[in-house]
């Protein structure tokens, strides 16, 4: 089954198709949302998707600065 973003819109992302191995799990990108196969038959998100998707927000990301080693 597979579950809408509230923030996300999935239907032209640039990352739609896209799978995540995450936990021993499975999260897809779908345009209808994500789906996860830890469940066999779902009937909320799970964890999974919820962490790939504040993931692709970048929620609690720390910022890097990228210097260049060339002088």
């Amino acid at each position: 089954m597979k579950f809408p973003s509230k923030y996300i819109n999935t239907s032209d992302h640039h990352l739609l198709g896209t799978s995540w191995p995450f936990r021993g799990c499975e999260v897809k990108m779908h345009v209808e949302g994500f789906d996860c196969n830890c469940q066999k038959r779902p009937r909320f998100k799970c964890a999974h998707i919820n962490s790939v998707e504040l993931g692709i927000l970048g929620v609690n990301c720390k910022e890097f600065k990228i210097e260049s080693i060339c002088s």
